[in-house]
């Protein structure tokens, strides 16, 4: 398949005859991106059923994503041949205007689902699927917040009080999708992926996502709200960064992640650009010097993080000259 699309991924964890008598996982799958998360625990016929669905019932809400996901699925079907002929019979019943496009990996029994696939263990592949998606909502926001403030900001110097008026409400409203979008991820990480996490690497990336989406609500906070999730970023970076110099590599994406978001920190809300320019230079140069022992799979990441803290010194030092 040629450039990304959304793919529904199934496989049948035992010797495949009639399915009627054997569960089926489903999971939708971004090739590339190694995103994969648990559709149902039914029968395909039943999972497809719903997924359709409910993408038919989004696209007439008007949601864009749901039109997307409708021209781009992909079916992948790993067993063998009596999975892939039950699954296209399903298909066939469907009577679908846009039928997906259907492909089979062949697997025997035994063979696992995420090593064929090239995938890692699930627990890396859920919770960057979480990260992804939470990103993708909170950036939509953030982006529209810095727009209309900047909006805001032009009509103010030209004294138009009707129109400000107008943009301050609609910004307090993206402000409060921006309070919830983020309150309800840090409950979850609180309540949930922190104490449950045992791995040094687990640890610092909700460590420092939790950092993250306090440092988001800095971003739009003002007085004492701002000074309260600007020390909830600050703790949380604190903490991640710990573990992360303990136990993580220097040329860790993740320890790279944390040391690339906690240097905006400083630079973006503390206003504090020689802490984030020494931070920013300490994890460059700790990397670069074990760059060598980068594995293939951890290369391309490590260094784009890697080129990324380079170019905001680059900017941060021109800033300040």
């Amino acid at each position: 398949m040629e450039g990304e699309a959304e793919t529904v991924v199934g496989s049948c964890s035992k010797p495949c005859g009639p399915l009627e008598d054997y569960y089926i996982p489903y999971y939708i799958l971004k090739p590339g991106a190694q995103q994969v998360f648990d559709l149902s625990k039914e029968a395909p016929d039943k999972v497809l059923h719903r997924l359709y669905a409910n993408l038919e019932r989004l696209k007439m809400e008007g949601h864009f994503l749901a039109v997307q996901i409708w021209r781009t699925l992909r079916l992948i079907v790993a067993g063998g041949d009596g999975t892939a002929s039950w699954l296209l019979g399903v298909v066939s019943d469907l009577k679908l205007s846009h039928p997906p496009p259907v492909a089979t990996v062949p697997l025997g029994t035994g063979n696992n689902l995420p090593f064929s696939f090239g995938w890692k263990a699930f627990i890396f592949v859920e919770r960057n699927l979480l990260s992804v998606a939470y990103k993708n909502v909170i950036g939509a926001r953030r982006a529209s917040w810095r727009i209309i403030s900047s909006i805001e900001h032009k009509e103010e110097s030209r004294k138009n009080e009707e129109h400000v008026i107008q943009i301050k409400e609609y910004r307090g409203k993206i402000e409060a999708e921006l309070s919830n979008i983020c309150d309800g991820i840090l409950k979850l990480i609180d309540s949930h992926l922190v104490p449950s996490s045992t791995a040094a690497e687990s640890k610092v990336f909700y460590l420092k996502m939790k950092g993250d989406y306090h440092r988001y609500l800095a971003e739009f906070k003002t007085g004492a709200e701002r000074k309260e999730a600007a020390e909830s970023t600050m703790i949380a970076y604190n903490a991640a960064q710990d573990i992360a110099l303990a136990e993580l590599a220097s040329t860790h994406p993740i320890r790279l992640g944390l040391a690339l978001n906690f240097s905006v920190f400083y630079y973006e809300i503390l206003n504090s650009p020689d802490k984030a320019c020494n931070l920013a230079r300490q994890a460059f140069d700790e990397a670069i010097s074990q760059l060598d022992t980068l594995g293939e799979d951890s290369y391309k990441d490590s260094t784009l993080i890697m080129q990324l803290l380079r170019d905001n010194l680059t900017l941060w030092s021109a800033d300040n000259t």
